[in-house]
């Protein structure tokens, strides 16, 4: 069933990496997928529980990252609305631990690498936005992957 998944979250990569936003569309396709996914997976309840945490817990973590960022810098957006409603629509596929754990491990790697992408390139070619949901979206990827082969392999 992950694998119905994945289609849409490649076209969701590989966009936000071409174009730096994703369309309505794109997202609603892959949320509609991603609820069906965990319901079937995990059943109603504990997908409703697993959305309603770890909804607080987004909302507690940009709530302080917007007052960071208003005092800090002085501005008002620092991530794309595309970018939060992907990062909401992976919810409830995770227990609150696990989506901390994968938020902080992804968030990482995507720095990390598109860091190490700008400093090798020229400082006038292209855009300075973080293509966020590619490299979430990557990181969701593989893990799906790997869980689908760890499963058979068992």
């Amino acid at each position: 069933m992950e694998l119905f998944i994945l289609l849409p979250l490649l076209v969701l990569i590989i966009w936000d990496f071409r174009h730096r936003y994703v369309l309505l569309w794109h997202l609603l396709f892959f949320g509609g997928i991603q609820i069906g996914l965990s319901i079937y997976k995990f059943g109603l309840s504990f997908t409703g529980w697993n959305m309603l945490i770890n909804t607080a817990i987004l909302l507690l973590i940009g709530g302080v990252l917007k007052v960071y960022i208003h005092f800090r810098f002085k501005k008002k957006e620092a991530i794309g609305w595309g970018d939060v409603i992907f990062i909401f629509l992976l919810s409830p596929y995770f227990a609150y631990r696990t989506f901390l754990y994968f938020l902080i491990i992804s968030f990482s790697l995507t720095l990390i690498t598109w860091f190490i992408y700008t400093y090798n390139r020229s400082k006038d070619v292209g855009n300075d936005k973080i293509p966020l949901i590619s490299g979430v979206g990557l990181c969701y990827f593989v893990l799906l992957i790997y869980q689908k082969i760890n499963i058979l392999w068992s």
